[in-house]
Formats: C-alpha cells, structure tokens, sequence
C-alpha cells in the first residue's frame, strides 16, 4: 500500500514532485465588482463550498477588488468580473454582448487573449442588465460558472503536473499489456502485482500518492452504494484494510468520453494504520468494460485539495483501447 512503499532507493529515484505551495494561489478567485457587499453571501454559497480531506477546505478563497483595479490584476489567473452594462470596464468588453444582456438578462462570457493561436491568458465575465438582478443571475448561472473556474485550475495543473515529463515506458506498458493508456508523470512506480485480479496500482511520495485502475468484463450498474461497497472490497484486499467513510463522502453524476459515469469523492480510513486521507474515484462503462479508476492521497496536517485536483486530472487522462477523449 501507498504508505508503506518507501524506501530510499524509491524516495531518490521515483518521488513525483508535489505540486509547489505557490499553486493554492491559483485556488485565489479575484472578483472585481463594484458590488461586493450585495452579492458576497450568493457568491460565497456557489464558490466557496467546503470538501472534506478530511478536514474541511474551500475549493476557491474569494478576493474582492474594485473594477477601477483591473489593470492592476489583470493577469491574474481565476479573474472574475461582475456588473452591469453601464460599468465603465464592463462596457468596454461587452461590444455586441450588449444585445444579448438586453435581450436575455444575463450573460456569462470568457475573455481570451491570444498571440500566434496561443493562448495566453483568459478571465470571465458575468453581468446582469441592473445590479439589482446580479445575485439571481449568478445562481442560475452557478454551475457554469463554478466549472468554468474549475477548468481553468485544472489546466494550470496539469501544466505543473507534467512539466518534468512522462514516464513513457509505464505508458507502454501499459497500452502493451492491458490496452489502455494513462498520461503518468515522471515519479510515478508501477505496480502489478495484483494484476491477476485485474488492479492495477501507480504510486509516489512527498506527499504520498496513490492511482489504482480496476476493470472487468461486464457492464456495472452505476449505482453509487454499489460502487462503494465495490471499492471497500477492493481496497480491503489491495490496499491493507482502507474503507470509505461514507458520511464524508459525496457523488455525482458525470460524463467519461461522453458516456454515463459516477464520481465519487471522500475520505478513506485505515483503522490499524489509524490513518485517513481524500479520494476520488470515476466510475463507468466502455465497450462491454467496466472501470474503476480512483485516486487516494495520505498528507497529514498539510492543505489537500492542490493534490486532490492533480490526481483527478491524471485520472482524466486514462483511455481505454479504442477510446477518444471527446
């Protein structure tokens, strides 16, 4: 298991570089608006969401600065705009939007800065055709709004995550002897030895982290309950006794290359070990496959999501044979 694969021949050659502490910056959403008394308490209740690691975090800490500091922050990463049409900086990037925050009320917008077709920098805008209309249009337009910013995160971790590198010859391996492929940083360290039953694990250290893929041949229900006892099953034989702690954890219906899936996100326990950490997990069938693929992270006393967010965008790389990210 994950906390007990150290060794120094392993520490100096195959820890993965944890994601810097400078990166909980990018967790900083900058909200510029001339409203910030008004709409605070919506906003706080569609961004500032705590997830249990176990102990709580928010996803995004809210920083609120005026419009006239734009200048100022304008190449911040998750830089929020919010205000009406007769904004002064509002004004200035809404041009034929002005139409469609009068026809519909509301409108949410990326801004994207391009040199050469690369892009260099982006922020979103949300108005409301009156300030008077801002918090209603934000929680109808909670859930774009919330991935939009959780996109961004994620590529700017992924950047990080892969900066040194794949480890190409796991990534054959991989594809050779399974037929299917994961983007694996360079840090990570195979295991399979428990491959007979179809589970497979990755690993790494500072801080602990571990990736298991599991498939059989069959469709599964995606009943999360199911999923859960199905994964306590695994991690009882593979992972030395690990159980989810269910009041602690949530789920969520999603999409895996545009099909059906579950995401499941929580805490795990280890009653001999009395130890405990986050995970997340992504269920779904392919092709008369089943998969299983989650991420555990062991970080005592340290900020947990930054590491949370990057196995989560690992996970997301995985395709099985034949499949196409859509």
């Amino acid at each position: 298991m994950r906390k007990r694969f150290a060794s120094l021949f392993i520490l100096a050659f195959f820890s993965c570089t944890p994601l810097p502490e400078v990166i909980g910056r990018l967790f900083d959403v900058y909200v510029l608006t001339n409203y910030s008394e008004m709409i605070k308490d919506t906003l706080s209740l569609i961004l500032e969401e705590e997830i249990l690691t176990p102990q709580p975090e928010k996803i995004f800490r809210l920083r609120y600065r005026p419009l006239s500091q734009f200048a100022v922050y304008a190449q911040f990463p998750n830089l929020l705009l919010i205000g009406a049409p007769f904004d002064t900086i509002i004004r200035d990037f809404l041009g034929e939007k002005r139409e469609i925050v009068a026809k519909e009320t509301f409108a949410f917008f990326t801004i994207k800065e391009e040199k050469k077709g690369k892009k260099l920098h982006q922020f979103f805008i949300f108005v409301a055709a009156d300030k008077e209309k801002l918090c209603r249009g934000l929680i109808r337009y909670k859930d774009r709004i919330r991935y939009s910013l959780e996109e961004e995160i994620k590529e700017r971790i992924f950047s990080l995550t892969y900066t040194r590198g794949e480890n190409e010859k796991i990534k054959e391996r991989l594809e050779t002897n399974y037929h299917f492929s994961l983007k694996v940083p360079k840090g990570f360290q195979l295991s399979e030895k428990y491959a007979a039953g179809n589970f497979l694990y990755l690993f790494t250290h500072y801080p602990d982290r571990s990736i298991f893929i599991y498939w059989s041949d069959g469709e599964k229900e995606l009943n999360p309950f199911d999923l859960i006892t199905l994964r306590d099953s695994l991690t009882y034989l593979y992972y030395d006794g690990d159980y989810v702690a269910r009041k602690y954890t949530t789920y969520q219906e999603t999409k895996f290359f545009g099909l059906p899936a579950i995401k499941i996100q929580g805490v795990w326990q280890n009653d001999k070990e009395i130890i405990g950490g986050p995970f997340i997990s992504y269920a779904f069938n392919y092709k008369g496959k089943f998969y299983l693929l989650d991420g555990t992270l062991f970080n005592p006393g340290k900020r947990k999501l930054n590491n949370l967010f990057q196995l989560s965008v690992i996970l997301l790389t995985f395709q099985p044979e034949g499949g196409e990210k859509n």
